[in-house]
Parts: structure tokens; C-alpha cells; sequence
């Protein structure tokens, strides 16, 4: 058994008699509550409470005694990212140096993408200072029968309080039951301390980082199907690095593939063995077996990718296997690459099984664990950001679709990131390594969130700004939030250095497929970090002299689509601004809330709709305003059977959207900039496409598509655009977005003015 596998579950057995008490939880198992009421010494978030979740107290099934406490989303449409989630928070003095467990058991009632149960733990530390968390993205529960699950986390010597949690992801009900803080260990025990990277080192751990992804995603054994590879991964960096030679080097990759792949060939690339071919057994019934990947399924992903292993038949007595769309060959000559590091890998893509699984079984045994028990992966521990930067390089390296958009030297970029990782000096640090790894994808999708131990960026400054005739300019102010400033001011410095070279600096971690949209979410990222953090800004008004002010960040709801809370200055999200003439903010409109504006949509002249956002109305509108079909751009699901992105197949596909009633009557325009991404664009698109009306401002971010997660070690979410989108003509969305009729610049002068350009010409084209 692999060593994440096994300290997961080492979690869930008693406390180990080293581990010492924790602080008891207050009201852990319920029982003295009253039914449907709150669980005393608990609490529902207030961004919880605002997204519609509800908490309570109840008698339905619980795990022990006679009550459970019971989470329920009651919106039906809670929004992109919400969640419930209902926290107790536990002084942190008796906790401080040391690794503590937070366990429950958990049972779901859930149905659909995102939708799962889960506990939480989080660190806090003063003054926003990185703390661990641990949320189960990795292992989410979806079942309707009890579950024992438990989260981990070191808590640092300066830590003020540690947050237990039980939450819900998106829509349905989650019960919780049994709960318990323990202390398991030292904080930090079986972490790996910084070190630099010889040349051998390096070149070590890239042979790895090919190997792993040639084995895990295309040899199709049993055994390398049930592997845990996130475990190997960060257990194979220590054994791989210290090779000395192309010799040895291929001794220990043999040596920790060989359970794997029994018939995986490694060897040093000037001394090749004589390659192993693989025959059907006579006298026994067989079948094919390979893997077949749709997109790429993997830790915490969405469920529209997956990665199957496919056969050509099915067996009386076997396990079922999908069968393949595609035709399997034989074994025959096996898959053969440089690895790096002098030395060179044969593989076999296609298998032969029999009922009794595929062969030839393996034999070796996985090394032992190197690792304590209670290890928790972190980016503090140089093993983990190694593997982390191994195993995300890998998921794009095969899976990515628009490399040959985005002209990038991948092999660099792994070369470079494992340089980084190796020193970072802690998951903070590592977190910037991610983000620059992701950044080189050029990919609007592409993000890293979530790490355990990373800077808290849930806090925002009280202002919001753009960039605006090459200057960074204040757009709106939180009323009682931000004395000195006003909308039109221009940022000069942030903490004493010119704004543009901090805007330049955050958009090498921030990846876009267009500049307009790196820009924007790197002028987002400048004011997003821990709340209670102060930033001073040197400000130049319109008029009078320059002067500085110290803003505070408050605590934001951000989500990784929709941006900050706060927006920019703009009209009231609907609003008459001249006769007959409307202003309807698409992005301020929850479903929920757009039918009852339809009686004044229907008798407007002229209607002005704001798409500058991610509007959650759009399936809703578009058959209003067409009185003819729309059909989509193409989507393309990209099917992978081969290492290296070899032979792909994209399967496209497209949709309609049939005209609606009411139909409006009005003359409609549309304004949008590069901020509309994903779900904007693919309504733009096909309002461009088909000219239903005329769209004003700029290019919109250009990546579209369904976007994919992978959980890393550590906690580190990283997220990429996982299918081709091109658009109805064949020609490339991506890095492209769509295109402006009229093409509208902001000014300053208008910003400080209380005008908004795009809209005064959206309406001059609705009187026309």
C-alpha cells in the first residue's frame, strides 16, 4: 500500500497512544440540542447563510444516539462556488507545534457535479500569516450511509484559533455526526527541508516526472489502475533524486515501477536489453484492455472528463470494462521514449487480461513508506512540491488541448519549476511556483487555489480599479470604506513601488488566454490578500496634488469566476436612462430574480444589456431577443489514447437554441470587455455569430469550454480549460474571444466624470 493511502488510513484508526488530548469540541455529538434548531456551539457562515443554506439539529438517522446535525442547501440555484459550511472554532495555545485530527462521520444526500459532503479544518495565524487547512477536495463524500472521514493539520506556533468544520458543496443535504479533535504528532514531522537541486538531481527527477505519467495514464494493469500515484509521486522524489548515475537511475525507477508495470523496460539509453514481447496465454479466454481518457480524469476533477480502461470484449466471469469506440490493437512492440537522465523506458499501451485481470500479474511489492504515519503532504515539505510540480506538469503535458495554440517549451517549464520548488521555503512560496507553472499555459481557466499553508487572499481592498489609458485608475469605493479616494483617481505606487511594475509583476503569476484578461485578473489579484492587511496607495486626483492614503482589506466572497463582490461604479443594475430607453446589468441578476423584470423588458424601446462579467441569465434571455435559431460554437471533447498528446481525437459537437417567448420588441446592444469569460462568451458568441445585435467595448478573455481540477498533495487546486472550443466557422476561440461590432476605449476623464463610454454608444446604436 502506498504511503498517502495508508496515512489516510492510519487517520481513521483510535488515537495512536504517542498522540496526546486536544481541547475538547463544544457539543460535539448533538445530543442535548433541540430538534430542528442550530446545533449549539456551532455557526453557519454569513456567506453561507446569504447563498441559502440552512443548518439544524435531527432525528434522521443518526450515526450514534438519537440526533445528527444536518446541513440543506434551499436555493435552487445557490450560485458558482457556494457552499454550506457550519464551523466551531477551538483556542489554539494547547495546540501550538503540534499536528491535530478533526473526525466525523458523514453521509450525503447529493446528486450532480460539485455536489458532496466534506469536513474542514483551517488554521488561523495573526495578521493573515499563512496557516494549514484541509478540506477533503481530494476525497469529497457522495454516499447516503455513514462514512468515517477526518482531515489533518499542523498548527503553527504562533496560531490563534483552529476551525473545524462540516460542509456542503453546492446543492442538496449533508448530515454530520461523532465528532472529535485529537492531536496525532508533531507539526512538521516527515517534512523535508529546502535544498537546491544538483544538474544530476534535476535530470533525475524529470526521467521521473515522464516515467510517471507514461505508466499512470497509458499502461492499463490492474495494478496501476488501483495505484495511488499522488502517494507515490511524493514518496519516489527522495528514492529518484540521489541516483548517481544513468545506471542507478534506472535500478530505482525499475525498482518503484515494477509493482506497477511488470513488464516496464528501464534502462540506460546507450545499453537498450532486448524488448519484452508480450503473447496471449494459449487455452485462455482473453481480451484487450488500454486506457481511454476523455479529457483526463483525476483527483477532485469534474465529473464531464474521466479516464476509462477500455476493452475490445467482454469475458463471462471478468470485471466489467467499458468497450472501446475505438479499435485496440495488440501488445506487439512496445511504447519507447528518453526519459532524461540518460536513460530510456519500453512500456506496453495494450494489455492481454484474462477473467482473472491483466497480465503478466505483478510480482514486486511496493517499497515501504518512508514517511511517518501521520505525514501530512504540505508545501512546507520539499518531497510534496517536488511531486506537485511532477504530477501537474504531467496533466497538461498529455492532456492539455490548445499546446498547439500556445506555443510554450513545456519541457523548459518543468525543468524550471523543480528548480523553484526545491528551495521555496515554505507552501506560500510554492503556491507562486504553481501559479507560474499554470501561468505558461495562457489559459483564461487556468488557476491555482486552495493550497494548505498559503496566503490568505479571501479579504479585498474597499476600492476596485482599472487600466485605463496606461494607467491604473479607480473605478468604484466602498461607501465608508475608503476616505481620500475617488472614482478617476490614478494609482501611482502601492507600498512605495510604481504600479506598473506590481501589475507587471502579478501578471507573471496570473494565467489569461488574451492580455485583456491577464490584466484584469492580475489587477484583481493586486487587491485581493488577507483581510486586516494594509496597503498605502499614492494617489493623483483629477485635480489637486498627488497624496497617499492606507487602505485596510475586508473580508471579500470572491470566487475564482465571478471576481470580487464589490464592482465598479456602474448604473443601477436596471434603470431608465432615457426614454423608453433601459440599462439592464446582466451580471447583478440572479436567476431567480430575472423573470419578474420581463414586464418592462417587453415595453421598452431600446434595452442596453452589460454582459461585462460571468451573467448567471444568460440561457434565459438569448431566446428573447432572436426570433431565429441560434446555433453554438464547437465543442470538442478530446479523446487521448497515446503518451504526448500522439493521435488525439477531438470529437466535436454543437447545440441550438430555439426562439422564446415573449419575444422583445425592442432594439438591443450589448457591451462587454475582457473580463466575460467562459459562459459569457459562449452567449456572445452567439449573439456575434449570428448578428442578432450589435456588441460594443473590447475582445472578450478567449477561453471557453469546460473547465477541469486536479487536487495536488498539499491542497493545492489547479484548474485548466479541459476541451477545444473553436468557434462556428472552425476558426480558434482560444487566445482570440469574441470580437467587439463597435470598439469602445475607456478614458479617465469619463471615469472621473461619472460616464461610462460603452454605454453611451450602446445607446447611440439602439436609437439609431
Amino acid at each position: 500500500m502506498l504511503p498517502t493511502r495508508r496515512a489516510l488510513l492510519l487517520l481513521l484508526l483510535p488515537l495512536a497512544a504517542a498522540a496526546g488530548p486536544a481541547p475538547s469540541l463544544t457539543n460535539p455529538d448533538f445530543e442535548g440540542d433541540e430538534v430542528g434548531k442550530p446545533p449549539k456551539g456551532w455557526e453557519l457562515t454569513p456567506f453561507s447563510r446569504e447563498h441559502g443554506f440552512r443548518v439544524r439539529v435531527s432525528e434522521q438517522r443518526p450515526r450514534q444516539g438519537k440526533r445528527c446535525v444536518e446541513i440543506a442547501s434551499m436555493s435552487p440555484m445557490p450560485g458558482f462556488g457556494a457552499a454550506g459550511l457550519v464551523v466551531q472554532s477551538v483556542p489554539a495555545e494547547a495546540l501550538r507545534g503540534k499536528r491535530v485530527r478533526f473526525r466525523a462521520a458523514v453521509r450525503a444526500e447529493v446528486d450532480g457535479a460539485w455536489q458532496s459532503a466534506a469536513l474542514s479544518i483551517r488554521v488561523v495565524r495573526p495578521e493573515g500569516r499563512p496557516g494549514h487547512a484541509a478540506d477533503m477536495a481530494d476525497r469529497p463524500v457522495t454516499s447516503g450511509e455513514w462514512v468515517r472521514a477526518a482531515v489533518a493539520a499542523d498548527v503553527a506556533d504562533d496560531a490563534e484559533r483552529v476551525e473545524v468544520g462540516f460542509l456542503l458543496h453546492s446543492m442538496g443535504k449533508a448530515w454530520f455526526d461523532d465528532a472529535a479533535l485529537d492531536v496525532v504528532g508533531k507539526a512538521g514531522e516527515g517534512n523535508t527541508p529546502p535544498r537546491r537541486l544538483t544538474e544530476r538531481g534535476r535530470d533525475n527527477l524529470i526521467a521521473l516526472a515522464r516515467l510517471l505519467g507514461y505508466v499512470r495514464y497509458f499502461h492499463p494493469s490492474d495494478e496501476s489502475a488501483a495505484a495511488d500515484w499522488e502517494g507515490l509521486a511524493v514518496e519516489a522524489v527522495g528514492v529518484v533524486e540521489p541516483a548517481r548515475s544513468a545506471a542507478e537511475l534506472s535500478e530505482r525507477l525499475t525498482e518503484l515501477f515494477a509493482p506497477f508495470a511488470p513488464t516496464l523496460q528501464v534502462f540506460p539509453t546507450d545499453r537498450p536489453p532486448t524488448a519484452v514481447k508480450l503473447a496471449a496465454p494459449r487455452g485462455e479466454a482473453t481480451r484487450l484492455v488500454a486506457w481511454r481518457h476523455v479529457g483526463v480524469g483525476v483527483r477532485g476533477g469534474t465529473p464531464a472528463y474521466r479516464s476509462d480502461r477500455v476493452t475490445d470484449r467482454e469475458l463471462p466471469g471478468a470485471a466489467k470494462l467499458p468497450l472501446s469506440e475505438e479499435a485496440l490493437t495488440e501488445p506487439g512492440e512496445p511504447f519507447e521514449a528518453r526519459l532524461g537522465g540518460g536513460v530510456s523506458c519500453r512500456l506496453p499501451l495494450t494489455l492481454y487480461a484474462t477473467k482473472d485481470g491483466t497480465l503478466p500479474r505483478a510480482t514486486a511489492k511496493p517499497r515501504p513508506a518512508s514517511k511517518p504515519a501521520f505525514f501530512v503532504p504540505t508545501g512546507d515539505d520539499r518531497d510534496t512540491r517536488l511531486a506537485d510540480v511532477i504530477l501537474a506538469w504531467n496533466v497538461f503535458q498529455h492532456f492539455y488541448p490548445y499546446f498547439d495554440v500556445v506555443k510554450v517549451d513545456w519541457p523548459g517549464v518543468l525543468r524550471e519549476a523543480l528548480g523553484t520548488a526545491a528551495t521555496d521555503a515554505d507552501a506560500a512560496a510554492f503556491h507562486d511556483t504553481l501559479r507560474r507553472l499554470v501561468a505558461r499555459l495562457d489559459d483564461s481557466h487556468g488557476t491555482v487555489r486552495g493550497s494548505s499553508g498559503t496566503v490568505r487572499c479571501d479579504g479585498a481592498l474597499p476600492v476596485v480599479w482599472d487600466w485605463i489609458e496606461g494607467l491604473l485608475v479607480v473605478t468604484g469605493v466602498e461607501p465608508n470604506g475608503a476616505d481620500g479616494v475617488k472614482v478617476g483617481d490614478v494609482v501611482k505606487s502601492l507600498d512605495g513601488r510604481p504600479a506598473a511594475e506590481r501589475v507587471v509583476e502579478m501578471e507573471r503569476l496570473v494565467s489569461g488566454a488574451t492580455p485583456q484578461f491577464r490584466r484584469y485578473r492580475a489587477l484583481q489579484e493586486l487587491r485581493n490578500g488577507p483581510p486586516g492587511t494594509r496597503v498605502k496607495l499614492e494617489l493623483q486626483p483629477a485635480k489637486g496634488p498627488a497624496h497617499t492614503v492606507t487602505l485596510t482589506r475586508r473580508p471579500s466572497d470572491d470566487s475564482p469566476l465571478r471576481g470580487p463582490s464589490m464592482r465598479e461604479t456602474r448604473l443601477d443594475r436596471i434603470r431608465e436612462i432615457e426614454p423608453d430607453i433601459l440599462y439592464v446589468d446582466l451580471d447583478r441578476f440572479k436567476v431567480e430574480e430575472f423573470p419578474p423584470v420581463l414586464p418592462r423588458l417587453l415595453k421598452a424601446k431600446g434595452i442596453v444589456f452589460d454582459a461585462r462579467g460571468y451573467p448567471l441569465v444568460w440561457g434565459m434571455l438569448v431566446p428573447l431577443v432572436t426570433d431565429k435559431p441560434l446555433t453554438s460554437d464547437r465543442w470538442g471533447q478530446v479523446v487521448t489514447r497515446f503518451p504526448d498528446r500522439r493521435d488525439v481525437i477531438v470529437k466535436e459537437s454543437d447545440w441550438t437554441m430555439r426562439p422564446g417567448r415573449p419575444h422583445l420588441t425592442a432594439k438591443v446592444a450589448f457591451v462587454t470587455d475582457g473580463r466575460a469569460v467562459s459562459a459569457a462568451e459562449t452567449f456572445l458568441s452567439l449573439i456575434a455569430t449570428h448578428k442578432v445585435a450589435p456588441i460594443v467595448g473590447g475582445p472578450t478573455a478567449g477561453s471557453n469550454g469546460g473547465v477541469n481540477v486536479y487536487v495536488l498533495p498539499g491542497g493545492y487546486r489547479v484548474s485548466w480549460t479541459g476541451m477545444r472550443a473553436t468557434k462556428r466557422d472552425g476558426s480558434p476561440h482560444h487566445g482570440v474571444g469574441v470580437l467587439p461590432t463597435v470598439r469602445v476605449n475607456r478614458t479617465i476623464r469619463a471615469v472621473a466624470e461619472g460616464r461610462d463610454e460603452l454605454v453611451e454608444r450602446a445607446v447611440q446604436l439602439v436609437k439609431q
